[in-house]
């Protein structure tokens, strides 16, 4: 198991989750009023494989990550 968070485009941040040897991933982007996945969501990937999410630490796991605060820090860094 592993969860990958990383830059990909200017304002964009991809986020992989591998779970049981397949990787799941979803693309967010800065709106301008926060932040919203495009495309379709890593539970939502998961479930369709039969892979049930909701009440389990995953979805503990995928929901404490906060993708505004990895952006944030993502665009700090260019400073340093």
């Amino acid at each position: 198991m592993k969860l990958i968070i990383e830059n990909v485009e200017d304002n964009d941040v991809k986020v992989t989750f591998n779970f049981k040897g397949k990787d799941y991933s979803e693309t967010w982007t800065d709106i301008g009023s926060g932040c919203a996945t495009t495309g379709r969501s890593i539970v939502s990937q998961l479930e369709y494989d039969g892979i049930t999410t909701e009440g389990t630490d995953i979805e503990d796991l995928l929901t404490s990550v906060e993708v505004a605060d990895f952006m944030s820090l993502s665009e700090r860094e260019k400073n340093w």
